[in-house]
C-alpha cells in the first residue's frame, strides 16, 4: 500500500444475528500535548486526540527514546515528570 490516511470500516454481527458494537483504539508515540486546548489533546500519529479519550500512557523510560523529554531539551526532569503526572491523570491516581 502506498504512505498516506486510510479509513477503514468495521460492522461485526453476532451469532444471534444482530449487530456488536466494534470499538476501535490506537496506538502510537505522543509527539505533542496542547494544555491550551480545552480539552487538553495529546498528538499521536500526527492526530489530535483528548485527554478523556486516552485509556493507557506507558513511559519508554529512557529520555532519549522519549519525544516529550527530547522536545524540552536539558529540561529532560521536567518533561518525565510531567508524563509521570500524566499517567496518574489518566489512572485517576491523584
Amino acid at each position: 500500500m502506498p504512505a498516506g490516511s486510510y479509513t477503514a470500516q468495521i460492522t461485526a454481527t453476532g451469532a444471534n444475528g444482530q449487530p456488536v458494537t466494534v470499538t476501535t483504539q490506537v496506538q502510537g508515540v505522543v509527539s505533542g500535548v496542547n494544555v491550551s486546548a480545552n480539552p487538553i489533546t495529546l498528538t499521536i500519529n500526527g492526530q489530535a486526540y483528548p485527554l478523556n479519550q486516552i485509556t493507557q500512557v506507558l513511559s519508554t523510560g529512557s529520555t532519549s527514546s522519549n519525544p516529550v523529554s527530547k522536545t524540552l531539551g536539558d529540561a529532560a526532569n521536567t518533561g518525565q515528570n510531567f508524563l509521570n503526572g500524566l499517567v496518574n491523570a489518566v489512572a485517576g491516581n491523584h
